[in-house]
Protein backbone atom coordinates (compact mmCIF):
# COMPACT_ATOMS: atom_id res chain seq x y z
CA UNK A 1 0.00 0.00 0.00
CA UNK A 2 1.33 3.07 -1.28
CA UNK A 3 0.56 6.76 1.15
CA UNK A 4 0.66 9.61 -0.84
CA UNK A 5 3.18 12.37 -0.67
CA UNK A 6 0.66 15.13 0.06
CA UNK A 7 -2.93 14.63 0.92
CA UNK A 8 -6.06 17.23 0.78
CA UNK A 9 -8.85 17.30 2.10
CA UNK A 10 -11.88 19.70 3.52
CA UNK A 11 -12.99 20.01 6.45
CA UNK A 12 -16.54 21.93 7.45
CA UNK A 13 -14.53 24.82 8.43
CA UNK A 14 -10.39 24.90 6.32
CA UNK A 15 -8.96 22.87 3.59
CA UNK A 16 -6.29 20.54 5.17
CA UNK A 17 -3.02 19.93 3.51
CA UNK A 18 -1.32 16.78 4.86
CA UNK A 19 2.24 15.09 4.24
CA UNK A 20 2.04 11.32 4.73
CA UNK A 21 -1.42 11.37 6.17
CA UNK A 22 -0.56 13.85 9.12
CA UNK A 23 -1.70 17.81 8.73
CA UNK A 24 0.83 20.03 7.74
CA UNK A 25 -1.22 23.11 6.98
CA UNK A 26 -4.57 24.48 7.24
CA UNK A 27 -6.20 27.05 5.19
CA UNK A 28 -9.43 28.39 6.59
CA UNK A 29 -12.78 29.01 4.99
CA UNK A 30 -12.82 32.82 6.08
CA UNK A 31 -9.70 33.31 4.06
CA UNK A 32 -10.18 31.71 0.88
CA UNK A 33 -11.93 34.27 -1.72
CA UNK A 34 -11.89 31.63 -4.81
CA UNK A 35 -10.67 27.77 -5.59
CA UNK A 36 -10.02 27.15 -9.54
CA UNK A 37 -8.44 24.36 -11.41
CA UNK A 38 -5.25 25.05 -12.54
CA UNK A 39 -2.50 27.60 -11.69
CA UNK A 40 -3.82 31.25 -11.74
CA UNK A 41 -0.61 32.59 -9.91
CA UNK A 42 2.75 33.10 -10.52
CA UNK A 43 4.12 33.12 -6.54
CA UNK A 44 2.35 31.30 -3.89
CA UNK A 45 2.73 28.30 -1.66
CA UNK A 46 3.08 25.25 -3.80
CA UNK A 47 2.01 21.77 -2.25
CA UNK A 48 2.48 19.59 -5.28
CA UNK A 49 3.22 15.73 -5.80
CA UNK A 50 2.21 16.04 -9.38
CA UNK A 51 2.81 19.17 -11.97
CA UNK A 52 -0.70 18.23 -13.50
CA UNK A 53 -4.68 18.19 -12.15
CA UNK A 54 -3.52 21.46 -10.05
CA UNK A 55 -6.16 23.69 -8.58
CA UNK A 56 -5.63 26.79 -6.69
CA UNK A 57 -7.15 28.61 -3.65
CA UNK A 58 -7.03 32.35 -3.78
CA UNK A 59 -6.83 33.68 -0.80
CA UNK A 60 -8.26 36.51 1.16
CA UNK A 61 -5.54 37.56 3.59
CA UNK A 62 -2.01 36.83 3.77
CA UNK A 63 1.73 37.52 2.35
CA UNK A 64 1.35 34.34 -0.64
CA UNK A 65 -2.35 35.09 -2.39
CA UNK A 66 -2.21 31.55 -4.18
CA UNK A 67 -1.72 28.16 -3.11
CA UNK A 68 -1.27 25.17 -5.52
CA UNK A 69 -2.50 21.57 -5.08
CA UNK A 70 -2.27 18.34 -7.07
CA UNK A 71 -5.50 16.24 -5.77
CA UNK A 72 -6.06 12.83 -7.21
CA UNK A 73 -9.59 14.06 -8.74
CA UNK A 74 -9.26 17.96 -9.27
CA UNK A 75 -12.85 18.19 -10.61
CA UNK A 76 -14.37 16.57 -7.47
CA UNK A 77 -12.01 18.71 -5.00
CA UNK A 78 -13.11 21.42 -6.17
CA UNK A 79 -16.70 21.00 -6.14
CA UNK A 80 -16.58 19.51 -2.54
CA UNK A 81 -14.44 22.51 -1.37
CA UNK A 82 -16.95 24.99 -3.37
CA UNK A 83 -19.99 22.99 -1.76
CA UNK A 84 -18.60 23.17 1.86
CA UNK A 85 -17.55 27.15 1.44
CA UNK A 86 -20.85 27.89 0.73
CA UNK A 87 -22.54 25.78 3.31
CA UNK A 88 -19.73 27.57 5.62
CA UNK A 89 -20.65 31.06 4.30
CA UNK A 90 -24.10 30.63 4.92
CA UNK A 91 -23.83 29.95 8.29
CA UNK A 92 -21.04 32.49 9.19
CA UNK A 93 -22.29 34.92 11.80
CA UNK A 94 -20.11 37.40 9.81
CA UNK A 95 -22.72 37.57 7.19
CA UNK A 96 -25.23 38.51 9.47
CA UNK A 97 -23.52 41.91 10.35
CA UNK A 98 -22.81 42.18 6.95
CA UNK A 99 -26.74 42.34 5.97
CA UNK A 100 -27.49 44.36 8.34
CA UNK A 101 -24.80 47.25 7.99
CA UNK A 102 -25.50 48.46 4.63
CA UNK A 103 -29.81 47.89 5.28
CA UNK A 104 -30.71 51.70 4.84
CA UNK A 105 -32.83 53.08 7.78
CA UNK A 106 -35.82 55.18 6.94
CA UNK A 107 -35.87 58.69 8.16
CA UNK A 108 -38.63 59.33 11.05
CA UNK A 109 -41.77 61.54 9.72
CA UNK A 110 -41.51 64.72 11.40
Amino acid sequence: MCIPVFGYRATDRAVEITLFGLPVRKIPFSNIADIAHGSKGTFGEVWVFKLWHLVTIIKKEGGLKYVTLSPREPAQFVDEVKERLKKFRANSPRREILNTKYQTISKPQI
